[in-house]
């Protein structure tokens, strides 16, 4: 009976080594899976803000070239009526 019992002790400390591990590495990959994400997420806002600054400068551009034109017209309508 004790190489019996022996056999069982061995056997219960290898399942619980095991599942040990195996909740180690578990944690592991989600833990990475996490920082993968994060970094991800981090690296998309960045670029969604670039995108959104280039965006506003382009805006921005046409305003002035927008702006110029109605001046230029303005002053051409002023100029034929004098003339």
């Amino acid at each position: 009976m004790r190489k019996e019992e022996y056999v069982r002790k061995i056997g219960n400390n290898t399942d619980e080594k095991l599942n040990k591990v195996q909740e180690r590495k578990n944690t592991m990959e989600k833990e990475q899976v996490d920082k993968i994400l994060k970094q991800m997420e981090s690296k998309l806002e960045s670029a969604e803000q670039l995108r959104t600054q280039a965006i506003e400068t382009k805006v921005g551009r046409a305003k002035k070239v927008s702006e110029k034109l109605v001046k230029v017209k303005e002053t051409r309508d002023v100029m034929e009526k004098e003339n």
